[in-house]
This record gives C-alpha cells, sequence and structure tokens, in this order.
C-alpha cells in the first residue's frame, strides 16, 4: 500500500506520505524533534471526541477540559480533491520479496474526498465491485469462477483532502499475469457496460443495512458520531443519504467508472517473489 500511495498521490499530497515514515525518515529525528512537535502542534490541535454509553455529559466535558485543554478550534478543512490528478500516468512496480510465497497485487488510482457530490456513487460502485456478495465482481470472477486467487476485493478510501481507490488479490506467483489481466477486465467492464439493475439495488440495500448495524453497539455510534462530525456531513445525513440512493442510476455508477478508473490511469504495484518471464 505505501508505494501504491506514492503513485496514485501527486507530490506534495499529505496522503501521498507514508503516516509511520520510513526508515530513513525516522533515523534523524531526536528527542527535541519529538518535544517541540507535540507542543507545538499535538498539543494545540483541535481534537474531536465522540462518546457513546451511559456517561453524564457534565462528567465528560469536565474530563474533556483537564484532559486536553484549550484547543484552537479553527479546523482546516481544506479539500484537495484528487480532481487536479486525475490525468496522472498509469504506472506498473514490481517490489521482490523473496521470502514470500503469496504474490500480492494492487490496482490504484486517485479517487474524491468523502464530501465530494460523487463520493456516494463510486462509493456504490466499488461496492458492487468489490465487496457486494463475497467481494463482488472481482471476487466472483478471479477466485469463485477462476480459482486464480485466495482473495480478490476492491474498496475506497476518502478523506477530507481527497481519496484513492484499490482493488486488491492474493495470489500464487504464477497466476500474477492471469489474475492481474482478469481484474483489469472486470474493472474495464464497469465503464463499458451498465451494471444490472438488482446489483444496484442490493449495494444500496448493502450500505443502508451496515449503517444501521454500526449502530448496534455502543462502539459503532460512538464510530459513527465521530464521522458525522469529522466530515460535517450532518446528524441527518443517514436520511439524506436515503433520499439520494433514490436518485442514483446505473448511469451514473457507469460514469464514475469512466471518471476514476480509466486504464490508463491506474497504478499497479505487485509485491511478491520474483516473478518469472
Amino acid at each position: 500500500m505505501r508505494e501504491l500511495q506514492r503513485l496514485v498521490y501527486p507530490p506534495g499530497h499529505p496522503y501521498r506520505k507514508d503516516r509511520f515514515g520510513t526508515a530513513e525518515t525516522v533515523k534523524d529525528i531526536d528527542r527535541s524533534d519529538i518535544k517541540d512537535y507535540f507542543e507545538n502542534v499535538i498539543s494545540k490541535a483541535p481534537t474531536l471526541i465522540a462518546f457513546a454509553g451511559q456517561f453524564k455529559k457534565d462528567g465528560v466535558v469536565s474530563w474533556a477540559g483537564r484532559t486536553f485543554g484549550t484547543r484552537d478550534e479553527k479546523r482546516n478543512n481544506s479539500k484537495k480533491s484528487g480532481e487536479a490528478s486525475l490525468a496522472s500516468k498509469n504506472v506498473k512496480r514490481e517490489i521482490v520479496m523473496p521470502h514470500k510465497t503469496q504474490a500480492d497485487i494492487l490496482i490504484g488510482a486517485v479517487a474524491c474526498s468523502r464530501t465530494e457530490p460523487d463520493y456516494e456513487p463510486l462509493n456504490l460502485l466499488n461496492v458492487i465491485l468489490g465487496e457486494l456478495g463475497f467481494m463482488g465482481r472481482l471476487g466472483q470472477r478471479v477466485r469463485d469462477k477462476e480459482g486464480l486467487a485466495y482473495s480478490c476485493t476492491s474498496f475506497l478510501n476518502a478523506g477530507i483532502a481527497g481519496g484513492s481507490w484499490t482493488a486488491l488479490a492474493g495470489v500464487n506467483p504464477r497466476n500474477v499475469a492471469k489474475a492481474l489481466e482478469l481484474m483489469k477486465e472486470e474493472i474495464e467492464r464497469v465503464r463499458q457496460e451498465l451494471v444490472e439493475e438488482q446489483e444496484l439495488a442490493d449495494a444500496k440495500q448493502n450500505q443502508l443495512g451496515s449503517a444501521l448495524m454500526e449502530l448496534e453497539s455502543t462502539e459503532g455510534i460512538a464510530r459513527t458520531s465521530h464521522n458525522l462530525a469529522h466530515f460535517n456531513l450532518g446528524l441527518d445525513y443517514f436520511v439524506k443519504r436515503r433520499q439520494l440512493f433514490s436518485k442514483i442510476t446505473r448511469e451514473d455508477l457507469m460514469s464514475m467508472g469512466k471518471k476514476y478508473l480509466d486504464g490508463s490511469r491506474l497504478s499497479t504495484v505487485i509485491v511478491g517473489p520474483r516473478l518469472k518471464g
């Protein structure tokens, strides 16, 4: 994923950096760097806390004040979307790891932010491609039908400053070429053919149902509340999304495929033992 992020996001984009750092960057950090960063950035940064359960409001507010102190309430919500980077080139990288017995295929492209209008239709398209049923169309074709992969799925990772779409598969090294070919065929198919009406209906129900399941636990309620606030979606988000879903068509999903999943802009990373031939 680290290498794919570097290929997908343009230079200077915050999501291009590995949040864990690298051996080269970490070795030059000393105690004073960490102390200065904490005192000048972390200790002053706005903090969003979500609670769910049997808490008393006054107690929670008091604890938060004692723990986090006074913060700068101004949040940097600048949306550096992937729009300007949609013309990125097709790049392929092979990372050789001789000790691995399995090869991992990752295909990725820049996508939209969580708050852009494209998010909902693009997310539904991803559900059909890599989630619906058991790993979506990708899993059905590459894993179930052809038996070439241990797993084959996709996901949409959307943040405030942009997002990315990723398809990934774990395969026997000798099946890399064929599995990659089939994955690209399925990706191209959603760009050239309308998805089935039932697929779209199932994808919508999948997302509506998973949201309800998330609210069945206090942890899920806290996580959902945090996301609603973090992305400024509003407490009426689920009502608005249901209304929006009723207007999203198969043509909208094809449009998302054409916009974000153009094969000429997809980057590929293959990790595993050295490929033969």
